[in-house]
């Protein structure tokens, strides 16, 4: 079966803006948007250079940034919240996403962090982190947001 799928607004939220036209604009500009840490662990950072987002946040980062995200996909796609029957939100995450445990042991001598080893880990997924942090939460708190009911 063969169906066309239509993108009709974007979102997002990056190290660059949230903007799509501004982050575009930075990113052909050669911006990076790769920093030093500045909010979490800048005392003791596991790495020395994030794509960090310093957007003041209150709850779930995740959550957060996915909800402001939907929003203007769906305000630049002229959709109104209410009630949308057919219409689904489906989410992505990179690595990490679910991942609660002790960064140190990742940390050379020289206090560099090892991504491959941290990727991977035998202990990639804490337990506890599926019950505090679930990884249908941003989906599920943006449908509830939008009206969105749909698959």
């Amino acid at each position: 079966m063969n169906r066309r799928v239509v993108i009709t607004g974007l979102g997002l939220v990056t190290p660059l803006g949230a903007d799509v036209d501004a982050v575009w604009a930075r990113l052909i500009a050669g911006d990076r948007g790769v920093t030093p840490p500045r909010r979490y662990g800048a005392d003791r950072p596991p790495t020395r250079a994030v794509g960090e987002i310093t957007t003041p946040i209150d709850g779930d980062p995740r959550s957060c940034f996915a909800q402001q995200a939907a929003a203007s996909a769906l305000a630049q796609a002229g959709i109104v919240s209410g009630d949308h029957p057919r219409a689904g939100v489906m989410l992505g995450a990179g690595p990490g996403a679910n991942r609660v445990e002790d960064v140190d042991r990742f940390l050379d001598a020289e206090g560099v962090f090892d991504a491959v080893a941290y990727g991977r880990s035998a202990n990639a997924c804490a337990e506890e982190s599926l019950v505090r942090s679930p990884a249908e939460q941003p989906a599920s708190q943006i449908a509830t947001a939008f009206g969105i009911g749909g698959p």
